[in-house]
């Protein structure tokens, strides 16, 4: 991983707070506190699943919610006609 920051008119801050971001951004921090202890293969394998898991089930939200949205807006759009009066 290789992350470079530029220095605008030397100034150290932005460029440190830039550079924090970026290393938030590449998952940096939750790798490292992710190896600072040992993890066995099996529970590295549950993790893996559960994760796996997670991201499915948000993927099904975002599906759900899209397909309930284009439904309603279906729905919407529909006009009802009603039939005309007949002169008798």
């Amino acid at each position: 991983m290789k992350i470079s920051v530029k220095r605008y008119n030397n100034d150290i801050s932005k460029a440190y707070r830039i550079m924090m971001r970026k290393l938030n951004a590449e998952g940096f921090y939750t790798d490292t506190k992710r190896k600072s202890f040992y993890v066995s293969k099996s529970e590295q394998a549950r993790e893996d699943k559960k994760a796996g898991t997670a991201r499915y089930r948000k993927a099904e939200a975002k599906r759900r919610a899209l397909i309930d949205k284009l439904e309603q807006k279906q729905a919407f759009n529909k006009k009802v006609t009603k039939p005309a009066k007949s002169k008798n």
